[in-house]
């Protein structure tokens, strides 16, 4: 059951490079087993924020409490020289050494990739790329799943089938699974929580909350209402 208790709490954290703050006083609760957007303008430092949760910043003052283990981040792009000859399957197993071959395997089938274990990285499109890089990520059987933008530079019809590939992946995996996204659409159709930062946290909570809140709409305007919930989703409706 969803919402039984936060799998990480923010509490006041602060960020500030060269002496400028790019994220003031932030704190939130991340529920178990959530698909939570965090999206914002550009220059909110959305992947700031991301890579403080994956502790790959430290902020100048913070409470970060991690309930659940391991969490695994997946950057906005992978880079790599794409003349090496390296395979899907020695990617995931350089990254994952101890990690047993059969998790590998249940990991590319989730993805629904297992037919390019023995491709090479190099000769992959973006978004085959991509959902790699996630079959890395959960080979290990994280609890949280962080994504840095998953969707960024595909179109609208792939960005939307693979935003429903991390919600299965959600419920299959039963995994909290935290992104920043722009695509607001697939975002506020797809999540259980949405984030909305501007440096500080401007709202958060469901999509229809968000939605209604003004400080996302002196942000965003007008574009997202109204929604209607059906079967678990947010839908939207256009006039």
């Amino acid at each position: 059951m969803k919402h039984q208790k936060p799998v990480i709490s923010v509490r006041n954290v602060s960020l500030s490079f060269w002496k400028k703050h790019v994220l003031k006083n932030v704190s939130f609760d991340l529920f178990n087993e959530d698909v939570i957007s965090i999206i914002g303008p550009n220059g909110a430092w959305k992947t700031s924020l991301l890579k403080v949760l994956a502790w790959v910043y430290k902020p100048n003052s913070w409470t970060v409490t991690t309930t659940a283990n391991p969490v695994s981040y997946v950057p906005q792009k992978l880079q790599f020289d794409h003349t090496i000859p390296l395979t899907v399957k020695e990617f995931i197993q350089f990254y994952n050494p101890w990690v047993p071959y059969e998790n590998i395997i249940a990991a590319l089938r989730d993805i629904k990739m297992e037919g390019f274990i023995d491709s090479f990285l190099g000769k992959l499109s973006w978004g085959e790329l991509q959902k790699i890089t996630i079959a890395q990520a959960i080979c290990s059987k994280p609890a949280i799943l962080l994504l840095d933008e998953p969707t960024a530079s595909i179109d609208k019809m792939w960005a939307d089938a693979f935003f429903e590939l991390l919600v299965e992946l959600n419920k299959q995996r039963k995994m909290t699974i935290v992104l920043v996204s722009h695509n607001l659409r697939t975002v506020f159709a797809q999540s259980d929580r949405v984030i909305c930062l501007n440096k500080k946290l401007c709202c958060m909570g469901k999509p229809a909350e968000v939605s209604e809140d003004t400080h996302f709409k002196k942000i965003f305007g007008n574009h997202l209402a109204p929604y209607h919930h059906h079967h678990d989703h947010w839908v939207h409706h256009t006039h």
